[in-house]
Formats: structure tokens, sequence, C-alpha cells
């Protein structure tokens, strides 16, 4: 799974839409992307073999497993593209 490819991916679709999103970038090469979108807070977590989801509304604990977990970009970009297009 090469992370700057689904980054570049996410990035485009955000930035196309002018939806709000900030990256981090961690040193054990994780990287997390929030997203602000329709008063929601959208958490997406870039790991070597894997992609997690997470929707965050008014329960403020936000935990480091993510609601959905994809092993495959296609599986995330459809889930995405239900979200953000």
């Amino acid at each position: 799974m090469d992370k700057k490819i689904i980054i570049k991916y996410v990035v485009n679709i955000l930035e196309q839409k002018s939806i709000k999103y900030d990256i981090h970038n961690f040193d054990s090469g994780a990287v997390m992307v929030d997203i602000w979108y329709k008063n929601l807070w959208y958490v997406i977590q870039i790991d070597d073999d894997s992609i997690g989801l997470s929707k965050n509304d008014d329960n403020p604990a936000f935990t480091s497993k993510p609601d959905e977990l994809f092993k495959s970009e296609e599986e995330f970009k459809k889930k995405f593209e239900l979200l953000f297009r």
C-alpha cells in the first residue's frame, strides 16, 4: 500500500471540494488526516498495510481504533467517495 498515492488521492478530492483537512505524520511512518465536513470530524489513519476511517460527532473521546478498517485501497476509495464526493 503506497501511502503517498493514497494521501495524494484524498487531498485532491478534499481540495476540489474545498473541505478543510490537516495531515499529521508520525515517527512510526503512519499518517493521519483530520477532515472537517458538514459539522463532523473524520479521521483517516494510513498505515503500511491498512487504512482506518472514523467519524466523530458529539463524542469527544477519540480512540486510536478506527470505526472501519480497509485492507485494500479500492475498498477504502469506495467508502471515501460515498462520504466526500
